[in-house]
């Protein structure tokens, strides 16, 4: 008969196996395709439905980098923290070579997002990194951005974000 000894090392050795199994499920799946409304928790998307109607100073006059986003604005699916998702959004280059190829960017809901003032909420901004890097001809054109997601706040000159990736594949977004 074993010692409980070594059944307790058994045990152990059992346990931190499916845990790591478990826990590798996120990276080693297929992406999830994914929403932009799927990165915000409950409680932000309440908060976000019962707001007030604001008239937006695109200018940006009056608007400063001092600007504090609210719990709701940052807020994150933890659960998502991880994961290999699928998500199709809007590139706003950060880092890009003289021929226009971008390797590090805020992947955003819509087009002009962070060029008018003020930017979406973090938790709808996605810092990117592309080592391979991606051509970007315009702006306006939409793409699909496959990779790791982190709950993981970035704070830019342009904007906050409270996700980030790093793409393992970066594809024009077919209509």
């Amino acid at each position: 008969m074993p010692s409980s000894s070594f059944s307790a090392h058994i045990a152990t050795l059992v346990a931190v196996t499916i845990v790591a199994l478990v826990s590798s499920w996120k990276v080693f799946a297929e992406p999830i395709e994914m929403e932009w409304l799927d990165l915000l928790p409950p409680e932000s998307l309440l908060a976000y439905q019962n707001m007030e109607p604001d008239v937006v100073d695109h200018s940006g006059n009056n608007f400063s980098m001092s600007w504090v986003p609210s719990a709701a604005e940052t807020a994150v699916m933890e659960d998502f923290d991880g994961a290999n998702i699928r998500i199709a959004g809007y590139i706003v280059p950060l880092e890009f070579d003289d021929e226009f190829i971008v390797t590090e960017f805020f992947l955003v809901p819509y087009y002009g997002a962070c060029i008018h003032v003020p930017p979406p909420p973090p938790n709808q901004i996605i810092h990117v990194v592309h080592e391979e890097g991606v051509l970007v001809e315009a702006l306006y054109f939409p793409f699909w951005i496959e990779g790791e997601l982190a709950t993981e706040m970035t704070v830019n000159d342009l904007a906050q974000s409270a996700y980030s990736m790093t793409a393992s594949k970066v594809e024009l977004y077919d209509f």
